[in-house]
C-alpha cells in the first residue's frame, strides 16, 4: 500500500494475491477493517467483502465476525474486539479464510449438482471426466503458492539460461563489440527476445535507452530521442537504443532510425519484433544485421518445464504434462509457464487434462469470430472446437472487443435488433469495468453468460459477410501485439484473484447454476442488470429445431432441455 503524492489517496499494491471467492462464500459474516491493507484500498475492501456475500462495517460490535488488521491498526478497535471476543486476523489470514470458505462451498455445490443433466450431450463425457478428476485432486486444505509470476521468477539471468538458438545468441552476445550498429532481432513469442536484451543490458560499458509501443514513435520523436542522449553529458557511457515491438513504429520512424544509425556510428540500435516478414522491415534489412530466433525444440521445453514443476513442488505426472506443453505450445515458453502456474493454483496435484485444453491448437481470433457469426460454418466444426469455445472467455480476451466492433457490420441493419445488441453489449461493458477497475471478479460468471448470449443472437442472424474490422489499440498496428497486450492485462489482474478452483471446475459450477428456472435469480445478484432489458425472451424467438441444437452445441450455458421446453411452451 502506498499513497498518491498529488491526492494523498491510498493505492493498493497489485502485486499481492487477492483470491476470487466463490459467490456468497462470506455470507452471514460481518467484517471490520482497521489500519491500511496492502492489497485493498478502503473502497476495494468494502466492495470485495460485499461481492463475496459478506457485510463490511466501520465499527466493531457484538455482531462482528472478524476484525482484519492492516498496517498501523487502531488500538480502540483492537480493544473493543478483545472485549467482545471478536476474532482478529491479519490480511493474509483473511484471504486464506476466503479460499477455505470458497473451497467448502464449491465442494458442497459439486455434490448436489447433476452434471449429466446440465451439460450438452456432445460435451458431456469430456466435462464429467474433468469433474471427476478435479474431485480426486481437491484436498481439505487449499494449497497456497508464491504469487510471483513464473515468467518473472524464472526469467533467464544469463545467456546460458536461454534454451535453443545457441549460435544466434552467441552472435548477439558479441554484437556490442561489432562494427555494425543497427540490428533487427525477430522470432516467435516466448523465444527469449526480450530476455536476451535484458541480459545484454547488464554490460556496464553502455547506457541502454528503451522505447516501447506505449510511447509515440514517429520520425520526429525518434530523432529527438536520439539527439537527447547522443549529446547528453550526464554519462560518458556509450548509448544503446532498444526499440521493442518494432512493428508498431509509425511509418516514418524506421527510415529515421536508419538515418540516425548512419549519422551516429558510435551508437547502437536494436529493433525487436515478432514479425520478420513485415513490409516495414524490407528496407531496414538491407542496412541492419538480422538475428532470427527459432522456436526451441520440444525436448528442450519439456526438460525446462519438468525442472520448474519439480522446483514448485507440483505433484502428478510431470513428464506427461511437460510433454503436452512442449507439443502444443508452439515453442512459446512464456505461454507454457502462465498456463502451468494458473492451472496449478490451489492444487496439490496437477493432471495432464488440466493443461491440455488450454494448450489445444488455437483458432485465430478472426476465425472464431467468423464461425460465431456464420452458422453454416459452425455446423462443420469438430468437438475440439466447441471445447475451445467453452473456455474462450478466459483465454482469448480479444474475442469480446471483436464482437463489439463487428456486430453492426454483421447484421442486416435491423434497427430493433441493433438497439437490443447495444443494450446487451452495454451490460457486458459494465461487467468488464467492474472486473478490471473495481476488482469485482464475482461478475466474471455473469460476463461469461452475457458474452455467450450476445454471440448466440449474432449466430441467429446467420450473416453472410466474412469481412472483419478490428481497430488497433493506440500505438499498436499488429493484431498479434494487440492480442498480447490484452492478454497481459488480463493475466495481470487474474493472478491476484485466483481461487482454489481451476478454470474447468469453476466454469462447470457456472453451468450448473444457469438454467431456465433460476437464471433470473442468478443474475439478480448484480444490481447493474435489468433483466427486462436483456432480451432474454428474444434468445428463443423464431428458432428452428436445428438452430436450437446448434446453439446447444456451441453454448453449454443454456441447457438443451430447457430451451426445448421454451419452444414447446410457445
Amino acid at each position: 500500500m502506498w499513497r498518491n503524492k498529488q491526492t494523498n489517496a491510498t493505492i493498493a499494491d497489485n502485486s499481492l494475491l487477492r483470491p476470487r471467492g466463490v459467490p456468497h462464500c462470506l455470507q452471514g459474516l460481518t467484517i471490520v477493517r482497521t489500519g491500511e491493507l496492502k492489497a485493498l484500498t478502503d473502497k476495494q475492501f468494502i466492495t470485495y467483502v460485499q461481492t463475496n456475500g459478506g457485510k463490511a462495517t466501520s465499527a466493531v460490535s457484538g455482531k462482528t465476525s472478524y476484525l482484519v488488521l492492516g498496517q498501523d491498526p487502531g488500538e480502540v478497535k483492537k480493544r473493543t474486539a478483545r472485549d467482545k471476543n471478536v476474532s482478529m486476523i491479519t490480511e493474509d489470514q483473511f484471504f486464506q479464510l476466503v479460499r477455505n470458505l470458497s473451497y467448502q462451498l464449491s465442494k458442497q455445490v459439486c455434490q448436489e449438482v447433476d452434471y449429466e443433466q446440465s451439460l450438452i450431450q456432445n460435451y458431456k463425457q469430456i466435462t464429467c471426466e474433468n469433474i471427476i478428476k478435479q474431485e480426486q485432486c481437491l484436498t481439505d486444505e487449499v494449497l497456497i503458492r508464491d504469487p510471483t509470476l513464473w515468467t518473472i521468477k524464472y526469467q533467464p539471468k544469463c545467456f546460458e539460461d536461454i534454451i535453443g538458438n545457441n549460435s544466434i545468441i552467441a552472435q548477439i552476445k558479441h554484437s556490442l563489440d561489432s562494427d555494425n550498429n543497427l540490428f533487427l532481432i525477430t522470432g516467435p513469442p516466448g523465444t527469449g527476445k526480450s530476455s536476451i536484451l535484458n541480459i545484454l543490458s547488464q554490460d556496464k560499458r553502455f547506457n541502454f535507452v528503451y522505447s516501447n509501443s506505449d510511447e509515440s514513435r514517429t520520425g520526429k520523436s525518434i530523432k529527438l530521442l536520439v539527439q537527447k542522449y547522443s549529446h547528453s553529458a550526464v554519462t560518458k557511457q556509450r548509448q544503446v537504443f532498444i526499440f521493442d515491438d518494432a512493428e508498431s513504429i509509425e511509418a516514418y520512424g524506421i527510415p529515421e532510425i536508419i538515418k540516425q544509425s548512419q549519422l551516429h556510428t558510435v551508437l547502437k540500435f536494436y529493433l525487436v519484433s515478432q514479425d520478420s516478414g513485415n513490409q516495414k522491415f524490407k528496407t531496414l534489412k538491407t542496412y541492419s544485421q538480422l538475428f532470427q530466433l527459432k522456436r526451441p525444440q520440444k525436448q528442450q521445453i519439456s526438460k525446462l518445464l519438468s525442472t520448474i514443476m519439480t522446483a514448485e513442488a507440483i505433484k502428478g505426472n510431470i513428464s506427461a504434462i511437460a510433454d503436452i506443453c512442449g507439443e502444443n505450445a508452439s515453442g512459446d515458453i512464456r505461454r507454457c509457464l502462465n498456463v502451468l502456474q494458473f492451472s496449478s493454483a490451489g492444487k496439490q496435484i496437477l493432471q495432464p487434462s488440466d493443461v491440455k485444453l488450454q494448450l489445444s491448437p488455437q483458432t485465430s481470433l478472426l476465425e472464431k469470430t467468423d464461425i460465431f457469426f456464420n452458422a453454416k460454418k459452425s455446423r462443420n466444426q469438430s468437438q475440439d472446437f466447441y471445447a475451445d469455445i467453452q473456455s474462450f472467455y478466459y483465454r482469448e480476451q480479444l474475442f469480446y472487443p471483436s464482437l463489439v466492433q463487428n456486430y453492426q457490420t454483421m447484421i442486416d441493419f435491423d434497427f430493433e435488433f441493433a438497439i437490443f445488441m447495444s443494450n446487451q453489449l452495454s451490460q457486458i461493458d459494465q461487467i468488464v469495468y467492474r472486473q478490471f477497475h473495481l476488482s469485482d471478479w464475482s461478475a466474471s460468471r455473469a460476463a461469461t453468460c452475457l458474452i455467450q448470449q450476445a454471440a448466440l443472437e449474432l449466430i441467429n442472424q446467420n450473416a453472410k459477410s466474412t469481412k472483419f474490422v478490428f481497430p488497433q489499440f493506440p500505438g499498436i498496428i499488429s493484431l498479434d501485439k494487440a492480442s498480447r497486450e490484452v492478454n497481459l492485462l488480463f493475466a495481470k489482474f487474474t493472478k491476484f484473484n485466483l481461487s482454489g478452483l481451476d478454470i474447468d471446475l469453476g466454469t462447470n459450477l457456472i453451468i450448473s447454476q444457469v438454467n431456465n428456472n433460476d437464471f433470473l435469480n442468478f443474475m439478480g445478484d448484480f444490481d447493474v442488470f435489468e433483466m427486462e432489458n436483456m432480451g432474454q425472451k428474444s434468445l428463443f424467438k423464431d428458432l428452428k429445431t436445428g438452430q436450437i441444437r446448434q446453439i446447444c452445441q456451441i453454448c453449454s450455458f443454456v441447457q438443451k432441455n430447457d430451451i426445448l421446453k421454451q419452444k414447446k411452451l410457445r
